[in-house]
């Protein structure tokens, strides 16, 4: 029942939504259906070449929950064109200088947009406009936007304040998404929102954003070997689960993604599990599976065992449950995916050829002759490449290690290369020189970070890779991946 406390229950009434509400019935063998490219074009007013703000950003998802980003030159003109493939509606962040913004996309459509470059260089006030397909959507969530960023909310939830328990943070995040979603309905209200797309879009981001933050605390620069899974479901019990209408909203397959993880650490750190865990010849994966048949149905448990799968890459036990896979997974689009996952865990890293992914992409010939003639120069050795950041504590942790680890493969055809992203160069300088790193180092642009995002296909620091050049003795691959000049 709706109390005047329950701030949730209200809001979800005026919004005349329901989460709890999910039809598992429907067919779900046509949700992923179309295979006609999504494409985003437009224009940036006011844009200068050369100025160091030359690419636009769109991330994308998959239904993993993983994101990938894309860098797209802007014209000297500022105009730019995106073309992707997303199977269902839902939505991409579009980046580009100081500003994020989502937008709605449909299979098959054309979204049209406009950036106001000179908004974005004061307060970022409805820079974005879009016209044509899906702009009325897309507009209501520009301005909604802008608003909510303004807007001061009373409560607080601090991801970093690790000394709080997990329950307290789980409160307080509660907390402040019942603030944000009486904003969310104060804005639908005072500007007569009647678009039921836009109110269910934001309320599931809202909500689903919310529970991944009080999924996250638990192992967020800390291992708590003591919560239970009981514990863990409790503190995200007002969020479905098993909500196959959020399947749109990357918020939600990022919230199932931190699920799987959580249900894996748990089983694998709590000693609770220890014997379970021995009885099943420390094959965790059965458990793993167990758990997503109890939380999830239809195709949300399909997207949950594919993305487990995912997660697991390449891991020797999943062949030993791979009927399990095979006998939950029966949509045709989830299916080609997992199928795909499959294929390339038995295949290994694919190796591909550097200096020709750089020729064949789409930027400015200084660009691309930069880099052509830096890993060219490289021809007759192995290359190990660390794009790190001194913003970023996991890329810092490791700095200390790299003078033993280059020194273990000295006299060896394997040169280390490190590339820093977002910093000056003479704050590299001083990290180099601290932690007495002999090797080379690059400071990147932010235009250059972007064709290096595109060619190795990463945007999360630390990045490792491995370069196996085709003159040299191969070495086993350190790296997150593997590719050859």
């Amino acid at each position: 029942m709706c109390t005047k406390k329950n701030i949730l229950c209200i809001i979800a009434f005026n919004l005349t939504l329901s989460i709890n509400a999910i039809a598992q019935n429907k067919n779900y063998d046509s949700y992923f259906s179309s295979k006609d490219s999504t494409i985003i074009a437009g224009k940036v007013i006011g844009y200068t070449p050369g100025n160091g703000d030359d690419f636009i950003n769109f991330k994308t998802h998959n239904l993993a929950g993983d994101e990938t980003k894309h860098a797209i030159q802007l014209n000297n003109d500022g105009t730019f064109s995106f073309s992707f493939y997303q199977p269902n509606r839902g939505d991409i962040v579009v980046n580009y200088k100081n500003a994020f913004e989502n937008v709605y996309t449909e299979p098959s459509k054309k979204i049209s947009l406009t950036i106001f470059n000179n908004k974005l260089d004061t307060d970022n006030n409805n820079a974005f406009a879009a016209n044509g397909q899906l702009a009325d959507i897309n507009n209501l969530n520009f301005d909604f936007q802008s608003e909510f960023l303004r807007h001061q909310f009373r409560s607080k939830a601090n991801l970093g304040d690790k000394g709080q328990p997990d329950s307290a943070f789980a409160q307080k995040r509660s907390e402040k998404l019942n603030e944000e979603l009486a904003f969310l309905n104060k804005y639908v209200a005072d500007k007569h929102v009647t678009n039921e797309a836009f109110k269910k879009f934001q309320f599931d981001k809202l909500s689903y954003t919310a529970g991944g933050d009080i999924l996250l605390f638990p192992f967020f620069g800390k291992l708590n070997k003591t919560i239970t899974e009981d514990q863990l479901l409790k503190f995200i019990a007002q969020f479905p689960v098993d909500n196959a209408r959020a399947l749109d909203n990357a918020a939600y397959l990022a919230f199932l993604k931190k699920l799987i993880l959580d249900e894996q650490i748990i089983i694998n750190i709590n000693p609770t599990y220890d014997a379970v865990r021995l009885a099943n010849g420390y094959n965790s994966i059965p458990l793993y599976l167990g758990k997503i048949n109890k939380l999830a149905t239809g195709i949300v448990r399909q997207v949950m065992y594919y993305d487990l799968y995912n997660s697991l890459f390449k891991h020797d036990d999943a062949n030993k449950v791979a009927a399990s896979f095979d006998s939950t997974i029966t949509n045709p689009y989830v299916k080609k995916l997992h199928d795909i996952d499959v294929e390339a865990a038995a295949g290994g890293f694919k190796l591909y050829d550097v200096v020709a992914r750089i020729k064949e992409s789409k930027v400015s010939d200084s660009l691309k002759q930069k880099f052509i003639a830096l890993f060219e120069k490289q021809k007759g050795t192995n290359l190990y490449l660390d794009f790190w950041g001194d913003w970023c504590g996991p890329c810092m942790m490791e700095m200390p290690g790299y003078p033993k680890l280059i020194g273990a493969f000295n006299g060896k055809p394997l040169k280390f290369l490190f590339l820093s992203v977002n910093m000056t160069e003479q704050a590299m300088l001083t990290v180099k020189n601290k932690y007495q790193i002999n090797a080379d180092f690059i400071n990147l642009s932010k235009d250059e970070t972007a064709v290096m995002n595109n060619i190795f296909e990463f945007h999360s620091y630390p990045h490792h890779i491995i370069i196996n050049s085709p003159y040299a003795r191969l070495i086993p691959k350190i790296g997150s991946s593997s590719v050859r000049c």
